[in-house]
C-alpha cells in the first residue's frame, strides 16, 4: 500500500526539554484529535505484551470544548489499545453526570451556565468520581492499563484539579486537546451529537441542536486553551483544525508514542469497509489448513456472484479499492471484481496488521469504498478491531465463507450488515 514518507523538513522543533520533547507537525493529510493522558506506576509482575517491560497504567483524557470529537476519540483510542492487547477502559465524565441528575432534556444548556453555581458543582462532583474510579479500576486488576478520562478539562483550574488529585497516586498525565475553527466539521460533529446523546433522546433533532449550540456558547465562556508557556511542564498533544496540525510536547514512553501515531491517521469522516472471506478452497473441501491452494468450483461460484452482489451495494459513480493477499485464493476471490487490487499466535497477527488499520483509519473519502477480501484470521482481527473485541474473543469471532460483512463506523459503535 502507498504510504507517505516523512522526512526533517516536515517536523519542526519548537522547545526542546531533556528527556522529552516538544515537536510541532505540519500535515497536509493527517486528522488528529485530543484527549489527556495518565500514566500509573510501574508493578512489575505485569508486563508489556509488546516490550516485555514492566506495566505503566495510562489515562487517555479527552479535552477541548464539547462538539469537537472527544468522546469519538476517546473510543477509537480504547479500541485501538485494546486491540493491541492492552487493558483499556473509557471513563465518561457525562455519563457520571447522567446517573446524578439524568438526561437533561430541552433547556439543557443551563446546566452548563457558568453563572450556575449548583450546577457547576454538580459537574465537578461528576468530574471527581469518575477520576476516583480510575485510580480504583487501576488499584482493583494489575492488568489494567489504560484509562481513558473523557472530559472538557477546558481551564487551567480544572487541568490543575485533575493533577492534585492523580500525582499523589503517582500517576503520570498527558492532555490532548482538540482544537477546531472549521465550520463544516463542526457542523457535522453536531449533527450527530444531537441524534446520539442520551441527553436528547427522543427529542426534535433540530430544537437539540439549537439547544447543544447554546451549551457550546456556555463552554466558550471559559475556555482557556492548553497554554505552550505557561504549561509547557504537561504532557499534552494539541490538534489543531483536523488533519492540519498537531503539536507534541513532553510525550514519554512507549504507550504514549502510539498513542501519538493513532492519532496522526485517525479521522471522524463517514466510510464505509467490506470485509469478506476468500471462496471456498481446494483445502477447505479436503478440510486441511494453510497452504496456498486454488478455488473449489463453489469458491469461484462466489468469486462470480461477488461482482453483481457488490452493484446493488455500491453506486456506480463511487470508487471502489479492493485489498487482498498475495495468496492464489483470495487473488482468484477478487479476480471479477472491476476494481484495481492492492496486496497483504493472533497477538503476532495484529501487530503485523497495525499499519493496515492505520491506512483504515486515516482514509475519510466517503464517496471511496474499501474491500477487503482475506483469511479467516487476518479478517477476524480486522472486524475485532471495528467491534472493540477482546483478544482472548479474537480465535472465535465467525467470519463465515461466502458472506459480505458490511461495517459502518460511527461515533460510539459500528453498525454492522451482513
Amino acid at each position: 500500500m502507498n504510504k507517505k514518507s516523512y522526512d526533517e523538513k516536515d517536523f519542526t522543533i519548537i522547545n526542546g526539554a531533556k528527556g522529552k520533547f516538544n515537536t510541532e507537525y505540519n500535515l497536509k493529510k493527517q486528522f488528529v484529535s485530543s484527549s489527556s493522558l495518565v500514566g500509573h506506576a510501574s508493578l512489575p509482575e505485569y508486563k508489556d505484551p509488546y516490550t516485555n517491560a514492566a506495566r505503566v497504567d495510562t489515562v487517555i483524557k479527552c479535552g477541548g470544548s464539547i462538539g469537537r470529537g472527544k468522546t469519538y476519540t476517546a473510543n477509537k483510542l480504547s479500541h485501538y489499545l485494546n486491540w493491541l492487547g492492552y487493558s483499556s477502559r473509557v471513563f465518561n465524565v457525562a455519563n457520571y453526570r447522567q446517573k446524578t441528575v439524568g438526561a437533561l432534556g430541552l433547556e439543557s444548556h443551563n446546566f452548563f451556565d457558568p453563572a450556575n453555581l449548583e450546577a457547576k458543582e454538580l459537574r465537578e462532583e461528576a468530574a471527581k468520581h469518575a477520576l476516583k474510579d480510575i485510580i480504583k479500576w487501576f488499584e482493583s486488576d494489575n492488568k489494567n492499563t489504560v484509562a481513558i478520562y473523557d472530559a472538557t478539562n477546558i481551564t487551567k483550574e480544572r487541568r490543575k484539579n485533575v493533577l492534585n488529585l492523580l500525582t499523589p497516586e503517582d500517576i503520570d498525565v498527558i492532555f490532548i486537546e482538540i482544537i477546531c475553527n472549521d465550520s463544516e466539521i463542526i457542523k457535522n460533529n453536531i449533527s450527530d451529537i444531537r441524534v446520539s446523546s442520551p441527553d436528547y433522546k427522543g427529542m426534535n433533532p433540530d430544537k437539540a441542536e439549537e439547544d447543544f449550540n447554546l451549551r457550546i456558547a456556555h463552554y466558550e465562556k471559559v475556555y482557556e486553551p492548553l497554554d505552550l508557556e505557561e504549561e509547557e511542564k504537561l504532557s499534552f498533544i494539541k490538534s489543531i483544525n483536523i488533519r492540519t496540525r498537531v503539536i507534541v510536547n513532553r510525550v514519554d514512553g512507549y504507550i504514549q508514542t502510539r498513542i501519538v501515531y493513532f492519532l496522526m491517521n485517525l479521522h471522524a469522516a463517514p466510510r464505509t469497509i467490506y470485509f469478506t472471506r476468500h471462496g471456498e478452497s481446494q483445502f477447505n473441501v479436503q478440510g486441511r489448513i494453510g497452504g496456498d491452494a486454488y478455488l473449489s468450483p463453489r469458491g469461484e461460484l462466489f468469486a462470480k456472484k461477488l461482482p453483481s452482489v457488490f452493484a446493488k451495494q455500491i453506486p456506480k459513480n463511487q470508487k471502489v479499492t479492493i485489498w487482498t493477499s498475495t495468496l492464489k485464493r483470495t487473488i482468484q476471490t477478487s479476480q471479477y471484481m472491476p476494481y484495481p487490487k492492492s496486496g497483504e499466535s493472533y497477538r503476532d497477527l495484529v501487530q503485523r496488521l497495525e499499519p493496515i488499520i492505520m491506512e483504515l483509519e486515516r482514509f475519510h473519502d466517503p464517496d471511496h469504498t474499501i474491500v477487503i477480501i482475506g483469511h479467516q484470521a487476518v479478517i477476524r482481527c480486522l472486524y475485532s478491531y471495528f467491534m472493540n473485541y477482546d483478544h482472548e474473543e479474537l480465535p472465535y469471532v465467525k467470519i463465515p465463507l461466502h458472506t459480505l460483512i458490511k461495517v459502518t463506523p460511527k461515533a460510539y459503535n459500528c453498525d454492522v450488515e451482513l
